[in-house]
């Protein structure tokens, strides 16, 4: 199958090399053509824009940064479409923002896509990312081989958006194991228990939960950095939250984290690891950071946001 792969960061490159390895003709387009060059060199074919990357081939991927990439590489994508193109985003986006994209293509005769994947850069290399599809179910079945070359664990979730719902919802529960993990170290260390080296008790239950392990594995600060090294699993939590709104639906725990990250940071969700960062900091040290608004960190422990 003749495919188009838009973006080549830490992400895509992997799953473009991964689509060539599967026997697939790729083109490819970056913002910045020095991010082709691996893939050049790989054999796949340069393209000069979204458009040209869409231009006769059967799949056009996508997986760029946030929803206002999205839309403008997609909006390139059908300015170039052939009838029949499928147009699959991998970016971890809104799901409102993936239902208005996927709108927007089917007025230009694209089928949408939205197909999160969770696993990360190991994955991604690997070809063992889980992907969470949301759209129909042809454009699924159409899409499902070069699925096959980047993951295992595909699932078609639902309608357009739902691949988003279902990413957004297992950000949420892997934010909440990294806090967990932090109040871990805060309890053991202030009771004079070393995290790492005095609780070995836990490492038969710690095999069930991915944070809890990683952080018996390595030290803490290098932890803390595997743990705040990309903006997802907060950003996914507020995409969650904010599509939950608008169905009248209110989230506990988006509305009690998001405004401290939020606010500890101001600048926002592109810089939120920061954030992340000193906050684990803070629980683990006892010294959280000082009351802000309607907002009050009493102490490090899980439940250390009270709403005044």
């Amino acid at each position: 199958m003749k495919i188009g792969f838009i973006g080549l960061g830490i992400m895509g490159r992997p799953m473009a090399l991964n689509l060539l390895k599967g026997g697939h003709p790729v083109t490819v387009w970056a913002r910045r053509a020095e991010s082709m060059q691996a893939l050049l060199d790989a054999g796949a074919t340069g393209a000069d824009s979204p458009a040209d990357a869409a231009r006769d081939n059967e799949l056009v991927i996508s997986m760029v940064a946030d929803a206002p990439d999205v839309a403008e590489v997609m909006r390139g994508v059908a300015q170039g479409a052939a009838p029949g193109l499928v147009a699959v985003d991998m970016s971890t986006i809104a799901p409102a923002a993936a239902r208005r994209i996927g709108i927007d293509l089917a007025a230009a005769g694209v089928d949408f896509i939205d197909a999160p994947v969770s696993g990360g850069e190991v994955g991604a290399i690997a070809g063992t990312l889980s992907i969470m599809a949301g759209g129909s179910d042809s454009g699924f079945a159409k899409a499902l081989p070069a699925f096959e070359c980047m993951g295992k664990n595909i699932v078609h979730v639902g309608a357009s958006g739902a691949g988003q719902v279902a990413k957004a919802a297992n950000q949420i529960v892997t934010g909440m194991g990294v806090l967990a993990v932090a109040e871990a170290f805060a309890f053991a260390e202030k009771n004079g228990i070393p995290f790492m080296d005095g609780l070995p008790a836990l490492a038969h239950q710690a095999r069930r939960s991915f944070a809890l392990w990683t952080g018996l594995q390595v030290p803490a600060e290098e932890f803390l950095q595997v743990a705040t090294q990309a903006p997802q699993p907060i950003h996914a939590a507020a995409s969650m939250a904010s599509s939950a709104f608008s169905f009248g639906i209110r989230m506990e725990f988006p509305s009690w984290v998001l405004p401290v990250f939020n606010e500890i940071n101001p600048p926002a969700w592109r810089i939120w690891s920061k954030a992340l960062r000193s906050t684990i900091r803070s629980l683990i040290t006892g010294k959280p950071p000082a009351r802000q608004g309607s907002i009050t960190m009493v102490s490090p422990s899980l439940n250390f946001l009270m709403c005044s």
